[in-house]
């Protein structure tokens, strides 16, 4: 069978072939038809179209098959026949459109060129059923090269572009280069609108809930936000700098206090006052997040101040207990980041307006104001709490936990603050609170632990005072969970004798049976740091305790390091240990 029988072609079919060809998308045996007609010098009419309304051209365009184009072109140019540039599919799709959505620069070009060899205008502002036209195709397609391809064809050809128009979705090309964050598309539409005296439409929002500058926001974008609000002035447009971003809720000012971004929150402001807008700043976003509660988030005082200052002059009253999905507040904030200064401005604030300031509510991990002013160690910002609450007859809740187990007297005692200590046991004491000086944290570390494992005498008979002046019975054998540590061990580590002998005293003295043979995770135990530390008079005060209690002290354990007592006192030939600790061995039938 010859190869044209096999294709059917020239037996007088050759326009219902082509429509054969294009219905199944056969590129190949269009071209066959096309190349077979120049060399025969057959007309075939090359805008035939199939069931979808799509002619070889389109084809060509739509799987890119630059071959074909050139083909097309050619024949069409060769023959002198029309090739329905501008005809458009059922969907409403022309030639040029498509190529701009696919985005290839060459079939562009191709197209381009054919337009003006042969005298035809392309119809560059027409749309398809969905609204899409060329310039916005581009845009979407982020093709900067084809956006000034575009500009400069409708340049040539006294061609104005509809640069605000939509599509069916309220898209448009400055809405959608602020969406893909591509600052040079925006300056290039700006530059267009500029030099044809086109005033860009930027309020207009997208089915999608957008407008350039609430994508600006939820893009965090700084340079797009400054370069429309900079557009805005030099065209007095007024933007609706209130308007929401449709998945969090976020809006311009809120955006600048998140973002700790000063300049353009300043920028937002002068807008507003030129154009007679109040700002919305007491608004929250999904996440409950308001402007000033942002601004206490990422510290910045000054920003804080010219949001009160914005306020005051606009009548509006900040919430200042107003709390974040994570139960955050500004007062709590100012306590985390440990800045008295932005304490004191919402003390002041309040004061001002009388508003009564919540000190004890905990946010989801369980931090509250008190907690935090102890944890940072922070004296000023803890006495001026109780100032506070007591000037409004507030009663604060000293004991209470966050959710790692931590409280103010435990994170006073951690950071060595005696006098917090000292505060927040005169204040518990004025208000008949009893400190809960035994709580211990996530950890299992307990105020006296820590007294021990920083070595502060002073701090370790402070809680023994207050213990015994309220009849608590500290909890001196327990462990924390971390290390096994205990508080004589961390005594004996640190060889503090004094504190070893305030230990058995209190023992005694409450009938407490010491754990003296207790290890740690490395193994470690009381007697064995004392020998090393060389600390006769601690030894001696454990066997005399053991004796006393009928403890038989461990004398031989090792550690991990495999270390012991009397190996330590050889090792370190030190007679007199030795001998204090074989004659205990002895005594006790100890090998």
């Amino acid at each position: 069978m010859s190869v044209n029988k096999k294709i059917g072609l020239f037996d007088g079919k050759e326009d219902k072939n082509l429509i054969k060809a294009i219905e199944k998308v056969n590129l190949d045996k269009i071209k066959d038809i096309l190349e077979k007609g120049i060399k025969n010098n057959k007309i075939i009419n090359i805008n035939i179209k199939n069931t979808e309304g799509k002619n070889p051209l389109l084809l060509a365009i739509k799987y890119v098959d630059k071959e074909l184009i050139k083909i097309l072109l050619e024949y069409s140019n060769k023959n002198n026949l029309n090739l329905g540039f501008n005809e458009t599919d059922n969907k409403g799709v022309f030639p040029f459109l498509l190529a701009v959505d696919k985005n290839n620069n060459d079939v562009v070009n191709l197209l381009v060129n054919y337009a003006k060899e042969n005298n035809i205008i392309i119809g560059i502002n027409e749309k398809d059923n969905d609204g899409n036209y060329p310039l916005l195709k581009a845009t979407k397609n982020n093709n900067i090269e084809l956006i000034q391809l575009i500009i400069n064809y409708s340049k040539d050809n006294h061609i104005i572009l509809n640069i605000n128009d939509t599509d069916n979705s309220q898209w448009y090309p400055i809405l959608w280069s602020f969406f893909i964050s591509n600052i040079a598309i925006s300056k290039l539409l700006i530059n267009y609108a500029n030099q044809n005296n086109i005033v860009l439409d930027l309020n207009k929002i997208c089915n999608h809930g957008f407008c350039p500058l609430t994508t600006g926001i939820n893009n965090n974008n700084s340079e797009m936000i400054k370069l429309i609000l900079d557009y805005a002035n030099k065209n007095n447009i007024s933007l609706n700098i209130n308007a929401k971003s449709p998945n969090t809720n976020n809006y311009a000012i809120l955006w600048c206090c998140n973002e700790n971004n000063l300049e353009i929150m300043n920028l937002l402001i002068e807008h507003a006052d030129h154009h007679h807008i109040i700002l919305e700043i007491n608004e929250k976003c999904k996440n409950g997040k308001f402007p000033f509660l942002s601004s206490i988030r990422v510290n910045n005082d000054e920003m804080a101040t010219i949001l009160i200052n914005y306020a005051n002059k606009n009548n509006i009253v900040l919430n200042l207990n107003d709390e974040d999905q994570h139960g955050n507040y500004p007062l709590l904030w100012a306590c985390t980041n440990n800045n008295t200064d932005l304490f004191n401005i919402i003390i002041d604030y309040s004061r001002k307006h009388n508003i009564i300031l919540n000190l004890n509510e905990k946010n989801d991990n369980g931090n509250y104001p008190l907690l935090q002013a102890c944890i940072k160690n922070n004296v000023d910002m803890t006495k001026l709490l109780i100032d506070y609450a007591n000037n409004n007859h507030i009663v604060l809740e000293v004991n209470n936990c966050s959710s790692k187990g931590n409280y103010p007297f435990l994170g006073a005692v951690i950071n060595n603050n005696f006098e917090i200590i000292n505060t927040l046991m005169e204040y518990a004491d004025t208000n008949k609170i009893i400190l809960e000086i035994n709580k211990h944290d996530g950890k299992g570390n307990t105020p006296l632990l820590w007294a021990c494992n920083n070595n502060n005498l002073k701090i370790f008979k402070l809680i023994m005072d207050y213990a015994n002046k309220h009849s608590i019975k500290l909890s001196i054998n327990e462990k924390d969970t971390d290390f096994g540590n205990y508080p004589i061990l961390w005594a004996c580590y640190n060889n503090n004798t004094e504190i070893v002998k305030m230990i058995f005293e209190y023992a005694n003295n409450n009938s407490i049976i010491l754990e003296l043979n207790e290890k740690n995770n490395e193994e470690c135990y009381p007697l064995l740091f004392s020998s090393n530390n060389k600390n006769l008079e601690i030894v001696k005060l454990f066997i005399d305790y053991a004796n006393k209690n009928n403890i038989i002290l461990t004398i031989n354990e090792k550690n991990k390091y495999d270390n012991y007592p009397l190996l330590i006192a050889k090792n370190q030939e030190n007679t007199e240990m030795i001998e204090t600790l074989t004659d205990y061995a002895n005594k006790n039938n100890i090998l």
